[in-house]
């Protein structure tokens, strides 16, 4: 019964492993997560320069 408890528990995880389409996903994840943190870094960067040129506009608007 020991083996074939180890088979039925087994086969999955080596059918998992064999299968290409798990690391191709898992590559897709690390790209995604890159460029979702490359994105914020930008916007980030982007919204404090514009922030800064806004308010540069108000100060020199006459009350």
């Amino acid at each position: 019964m020991t083996g074939k408890l180890k088979t039925l528990l087994t086969a999955p995880a080596r059918a998992l492993l064999a299968d290409e389409r798990a690391v191709s996903a898992s590559e897709y994840a690390i790209m995604l997560a890159l460029i979702v943190a490359g994105s914020i870094t930008i916007i980030g960067t982007i919204g404090r320069d514009f922030q800064s040129v806004y308010m540069a506009i108000a100060g020199a608007l006459p009350e």
